[in-house]
């Protein structure tokens, strides 16, 4: 019989020595609507992978329930960086099971693969077979006995396609000021281990996942019924038996982590603009040069500050909050803003701005639209912009 690990048919485990599996292993309804559908846009900017796309392996199961109870699980990750932000890791599970019955016991056991290379398991007498993952491997434990499985493997956790909204590169400050401004540093890199089933045991123990990881990396998981601690690049993550699920057992889904994402508040950059305004006091169009500066909150708003003027008899002062999508060259990033601005030499005195504009790696356009509830008067800017 060939089992999960490919063992064959009549081929059993006494449960006299462990059994050792390796591998190769983000003043209008119309205005309202535009800043909603761009912030919809912009909520991705920071999503990682799916969770479903993520290698998994483990689910030690049986083929009818049993008394044996699963008493400790033993994750063990040691990683190193292998050019291109992938981690390579070498991954050892450890289940350690025991037979509280006072019959011995024999019951074939399974294990499940999904998105990472075949397995193979150590024999008895040394060689190489498959895992076992379509054909089970029959384990016989004596009363009383407790007996562990190794499970080998190894993982290569590249660096996501795509870490920001829409396929998006890089955040919509690093759009506007590619060489100025704060990048943001967090890398993910997820996997799963599914626990034995649980319908299959008696009982699940404590499981412990230690991680040996480059500097500046650290292991998380986002169930909070494990306690962590870190010292240097040593991790480790404990969930005691007490907080186990007593029904079915869930995956429990491990990330690999580096950076703390972006800063509440981050350097941009300066920037000029020039084009043409339409003000309908002074004709049809005339000349706009603008320079202004630019910091970031977070990865999705963008804070500046401009001068401008026509350099003739006109000059203002605006300050601009704008929400940003992310950028992969195509499509740019786009922003949707509002703020207000301050007429220096006219006697119109305040009024609010409207922006839309889109930036790829330094270069971009802007359209601005302003009102001065004074007068009502009104005037659009078109102007192209670099960033540095």
């Amino acid at each position: 019989m060939s089992g999960p690990c490919g063992q064959q048919s009549g081929e059993r485990w006494t449960g006299r020595g462990p059994a050792v599996w390796s591998a190769p292993v983000r003043h209008s309804s119309l205005s309202s609507f535009f800043f909603v559908s761009l912030a919809l846009w912009a909520i991705p900017a920071q999503a990682q992978p799916r969770q479903e796309t993520a290698p998994r392996f483990g689910a030690l199961r049986t083929r009818a329930e049993t008394p044996l109870e699963v008493r400790r699980e033993l994750i063990e990750l040691t990683c190193d960086l292998a050019g291109e932000g992938t981690l390579d890791c070498d991954v050892a599970v450890t289940i350690t099971f025991g037979n509280p019955s006072s019959d011995e016991i024999t019951t074939a056991m399974s294990v499940s693969l999904e998105r990472i290379p075949p397995f193979t398991m150590t024999a008895a007498d040394g060689s190489e077979i498959e895992a076992p993952t379509v054909h089970p491997l029959n384990v016989t434990l004596a009363s009383g006995v407790e007996q562990s499985m190794v499970l080998h493997g190894h993982l290569e956790l590249a660096a996501p396609h795509s870490q920001g909204g829409l396929g998006g590169s890089i955040d919509g400050l690093r759009a506007r000021h590619p060489l100025l401004a704060t990048e943001i540093e967090h890398e993910v890199r997820r996997f799963l281990y599914s626990r034995p089933v649980r319908r299959d045991f008696a009982s699940l123990g404590q499981i412990e996942i230690r991680a040996h990881l480059p500097e500046r990396w650290t292991l998380r998981t986002p169930d909070e019924r494990f306690q962590a601690t870190h010292a240097g690049g040593e991790h480790t993550l404990i969930r005691d038996q007490a907080a186990q699920d007593g029904t079915v057992a869930a995956d429990v889904e491990i990330t690999l982590e580096q950076g703390d994402g972006p800063a509440p508040v981050r350097h941009g950059g300066p920037y000029i603009a020039v084009g043409a305004e339409i003000d309908p006091a002074n004709g049809p169009w005339s000349f706009r040069g603008r320079f202004g500066y630019e910091i970031g909150i977070l990865d999705i708003l963008v804070l500046g500050a401009s001068i401008e003027s026509n350099f003739r008899d006109q000059a203002a002062v605006a300050v601009l909050i704008e929400a940003t999508t992310w950028s992969m060259v195509v499509p740019p990033a786009l922003s949707g803003g509002i703020g207000p601005v301050f007429d220096l030499f006219g006697a119109r005195n305040a009024g609010m701005r409207l922006a839309a504009s889109a930036a790829f790696y330094s270069v971009g356009f802007d359209a601005t639209f302003d009102v001065f509830p004074s007068d009502g008067h009104w005037e659009i800017t078109l102007a192209g912009r670099a960033g540095l």
